[in-house]
Order: structure tokens, then C-alpha cells, then sequence
């Protein structure tokens, strides 16, 4: 199995550009909006992306560099390819199918005599 790596932005700006500046570019580049790209600067590290090949992770690296972004390479190790469960255990929604309630079957019209010279009494 060849080594995955993930990409982490650092939360800190190069300085090529200020801080809007950097943020508008950033969502225009990725595609996302600027509120998303304004929680990258919050001087924090961010996994941006996991599990990509070393060639995949440079390319976006640079890119997230040309947008005035500090982020580094990291590559990932067995211990840290554990599965993270997003949800929570009370999250997951059990999907069952109820039956028809009582009054929603209505019998069928057709099969009934409607006019009273119809009915054979």
C-alpha cells in the first residue's frame, strides 16, 4: 500500500496578501463560501484534506500557498487511520415502514351500487 498524507493549514497567513484578501481567494479557488474560508485563519490548525496520494496532496498544497495560506504535507501513519464516527450514536434514525392507518383504506366505489334501481332488494 503506497503512503497517504493528509494536508493541513496552519492558520496563519504567508503575508503575500492581507487577511480578506487571502480569504476571498481562498473561496474562489476551492469553491466555498468566505465564512468557511474565514475559519481557516483563526490561527488553529485545519486537516483540509485526508487520505490523498503525495502527489495529489503537493498540488493542492501550492494552491492553498498561491492564496496566501501557511499549510504543511504530513503523512499518515497506521495508528492515525482510524475510523472517526462523525455521528452520534442518538443521531442515527431508525427507518422503519408503519402500516396503512385505519381510515386511509377507502373501499372501492366501483364495486358498490350506487343508483337505488341498480340494487335488487
Amino acid at each position: 500500500m503506497s503512503a497517504l498524507y493528509q494536508v493541513v493549514v496552519t492558520g496563519v497567513l504567508t503575508g503575500e496578501f492581507e487577511a480578506a484578501e487571502a480569504v476571498e481567494l481562498f473561496a474562489k479557488a476551492f469553491r466555498v463560501n468566505t465564512r468557511r474560508a474565514r475559519r481557516l485563519v483563526d490561527g488553529n490548525e485545519h486537516v483540509v484534506k485526508r487520505n490523498v496520494d503525495e502527489p495529489s496532496a503537493m498540488q493542492l498544497m501550492i494552491r492553498i500557498l498561491d492564496c496566501g495560506f501557511e499549510c504543511y504535507v504530513q503523512e499518515i501513519h497506521e495508528d492515525m487511520l482510524e475510523y472517526e464516527e462523525k455521528r452520534r450514536q442518538g443521531e442515527r434514525r431508525i427507518r422503519t415502514r408503519r402500516p396503512p392507518r385505519p381510515g386511509a383504506i377507502q373501499p372501492d366505489r366501483r364495486l358498490q351500487d350506487r343508483r337505488s334501481v341498480d340494487r335488487s332488494d
